[in-house]
Formats: C-alpha cells, structure tokens, sequence
C-alpha cells in the first residue's frame, strides 16, 4: 500500500487514530525515512518493533527492541538508544546485559507454543523482583490465542 492508502483506511476505519506501530515480520526491511515523513508530516506519531537487525528511519516516535541479533549488532544499529527492550528468557538464563541504552526494560517468558511455560514465567518474575529496573512482559497474543 502507498502512504495515501493506507491514510485512506486509516480515515475509513480507525478515524482519530494518531498513532501508527509498524510491526509484523521485520517492519524495518520494508519502512523507510520518506513513508516515516509522511505519516509524520500528517500529524501521526509513529512506533516501530524490531528485531535490530538493521538501524531504523528517522523520525520515529518510539522504538521497541526485540533482540534477534547479537548485541554489537544493536550497539552499531542504535547507538542513541531505544524507548524500549524487550528479550525474551528461558528458565536459568541470567539478566540481559544490553549494550543499547533503554527508558524501559521488560523481560518476557518464553512460552511452548501458545501455552505459557510455567518455569519461565516464575524465573522471568524472579529476575524482575531481584532486578527492579526490568519488568515483566507476557505475550498477551499468544494467551489468546491471537496468532
């Protein structure tokens, strides 16, 4: 869809809608500085989760970090920190040590398909108690069966 497209729906479908989250799949192979422009010169605010596989455009109003990627990778790709991180965790792995600079940290459990795995939800609670600048992330989609 070009821009106006999908400000066309936007008006149809979600009237007052001023914020726009580009996500799904790795939004940052497809969204570029001039889409990013325009919704911004159209009066959105705009949001982006990513992997960090690639630096994201300019202009963006919130950056959410889903760590797929090593950490240099992150470090090269966002030297002037992100909104938000987010990195999932399995029962025994240790506090993240992120080399990007975060507003807010959030740990999520890795679930076993849609069902929450309870070990991973307890040890992600555990680390959030004894670290209390993360917090906890569920994966509200997958318990809801939302894929």
């Amino acid at each position: 869809m070009t821009g106006e497209e999908i400000l066309q729906w936007i008006s149809l479908h979600a009237v007052g809608c001023r914020w726009i989250v580009w996500t799904g799949g790795e939004p940052a192979d497809q969204l570029t500085d001039e889409v990013v422009e325009f919704f911004n010169q159209k009066g959105f605010k705009q949001a982006i989760e990513t992997s960090g596989i690639k630096p994201v455009p300019k202009g963006l109003s919130w950056v959410t970090l889903s760590p797929k990627v090593a950490e240099h990778v992150l470090e090269k790709n966002f030297p002037f920190g992100v909104e938000e991180i987010k990195y999932v965790r399995h029962s025994g792995q240790d506090i993240p040590k992120p080399k990007v600079i975060a507003t807010h940290k959030f740990l999520s459990p890795h679930f076993d398909g849609i069902n929450p795995n309870d070990e991973n939800v307890r040890h992600c609670i555990d680390l959030c108690l004894k670290n209390p600048e993360w917090s906890l992330s569920i994966q509200q989609h997958k318990l809801w069966q939302i894929l």
